[in-house]
């Protein structure tokens, strides 16, 4: 069983920032994350930088084919290209960030407490047990889908992660959630030429919904 004065679960702002203080005070830090695909957390995967770079071509493509669907479809699809390539980026510097350092030692997988100092991180097949005087959890949140009929079983459901991984347009959006984050969405597409509709139910959550034919018209 290996030992660490620090195991950080989660390999997000709170817990890189944590990790690399820690280790400046010589302290031996493990960060275990779940995904690869969220080094850095979800500012740089699923959050502020994606969204923000695709608020900045929408803003080029409504100057450049406005009105012109097709052609902002044509550039949508190498808007996310262009956003992937710069996420990817981000990701691999973190990931450097915390590699070059002597006293921060990274494991994929996903961890479970055995005790209160014990942890069992499973990747696969493999399995690593770690121990820590001190456990820190920066695992994040995700998207909450409401209780509305109908709404998981949809194939046109996305939350405000999934939707940013497709690199089609939807020609029609319904947001729901009134909050920063759907604000921002309708806001962005309705740019892209996607007919958006806002509708606030609770600010809580943020999800998206697409289809082919125009949403149905909600009462709010």
């Amino acid at each position: 069983m290996k030992q660490y004065d620090a195991i950080i679960i989660g390999f997000g702002k709170g817990g890189k920032l944590l990790a690399a203080e820690l280790a400046e005070r010589n302290w031996k830090v493990a960060i275990v994350e779940r995904s690869p695909q969220m080094y850095g957390g979800t500012c740089v995967n699923v959050g502020c930088i994606p969204t923000k770079a695709l608020i900045h071509e929408s803003e080029y493509a409504e100057k450049r084919y406005y009105d012109d669907y097709k052609n902002q479809s044509k550039l949508y699809a190498l808007a996310v290209a262009r956003k992937d390539k710069l996420v990817s980026f981000l990701r691999e510097k973190n990931y450097e960030n915390v590699k070059n350092k002597p006293n921060i030692t990274l494991y994929d997988g996903t961890a479970s407490f055995l005790s209160e100092n014990t942890i069992r991180i499973v990747s696969g097949k493999d399995e690593t047990i770690l121990e820590g005087k001190e456990i820190f959890i920066n695992t994040g949140s995700t998207p909450i889908l409401p209780a509305i009929d109908g709404l998981k079983e949809s194939k046109y459901v996305y939350t405000s992660e999934t939707l940013l991984q497709s690199n089609k347009l939807p020609a029609h959006l319904l947001v729901i959630g009134g909050g920063a984050v759907g604000l921002e969405f309708a806001t962005m597409y309705a740019a892209l030429e996607a007919m958006s509709h806002c509708w606030k139910r609770e600010t809580a959550f943020c999800l998206k919904w697409t289809a082919t034919l125009p949403p149905p018209c909600w009462k709010h």
